[in-house]
C-alpha cells in the first residue's frame, strides 16, 4: 500500500484526490483526527505533524479504507 508523509492539509488533499469521498478512514490510537471519511479528512483546516497516510492499492473495492498513522 502506498504511504505518504504529507506536511500540510493541502498535501493530504492532493494524495486523496480522486478517491471516493465516502471511503472510510481508519486512524491509529495515537492519532488525534476527527474524520471518518475521506471527505471529512479533506475538510480539516489543519493537520497534526508526523502522520503517514496509507492509500489502498485498489480504491475501487468497497472494502478499501485509507489509514492514518503516526510516523
Amino acid at each position: 500500500m502506498p504511504e505518504y508523509r504529507p506536511d500540510s492539509i493541502e498535501g493530504v488533499r492532493k494524495v486523496l484526490s480522486g478517491l471516493d469521498p465516502n471511503m472510510k478512514v481508519e486512524t491509529g490510537t495515537a492519532v488525534p483526527l476527527l474524520g471518518n471519511t475521506v471527505a471529512e479528512l479533506c475538510s480539516l483546516s489543519i493537520l497534526p505533524t508526523g502522520l503517514v497516510v496509507i492509500v489502498p492499492p485498489h480504491p475501487e473495492r468497497p472494502e478499501s479504507v485509507v489509514k492514518v498513522e503516526r510516523a
